[in-house]
């Protein structure tokens, strides 16, 4: 699959027909959250450019519906909620509020 978002290719994002869309985190109870991503989760903070994607397997990256901190899970352990049409973005193009990421 090709390392594309909606702004190009980058640090290993994949297009997904989710992204914007409610889904259960079965990994995590069923949590459901607003699918923001999927590309690597990766721990390793740079401050010069980066010039290729990492190495690491893509993650879900998930965030509340209502805004809060995001949290990552595997990508096998989403499901589209039923219904679960894309959520009205905030206007920096997020599915609204801020937060952190909290890896799990």
């Amino acid at each position: 699959m090709a390392a594309t978002t909606k702004w190009g290719l980058g640090m290993g994002h994949q297009s997904h027909p989710w992204l914007g869309h409610l889904v259960a985190d079965t990994a995590h109870s069923g949590r459901v959250g607003v699918l923001q991503a999927v590309a690597p989760d990766v721990d390793d903070i740079r401050l010069e450019p980066i010039f290729r994607a990492p190495d690491e397997p893509p993650v879900a990256w998930l965030r509340p519906k209502d805004g809060g901190m995001e949290w990552t899970t595997a990508l096998v352990a989403i499901q589209e909620v039923p219904g679960g049409m894309p959520v009205a973005s905030a206007p920096d193009g997020t599915a609204g509020g801020s937060g952190g990421v909290h890896r799990v």
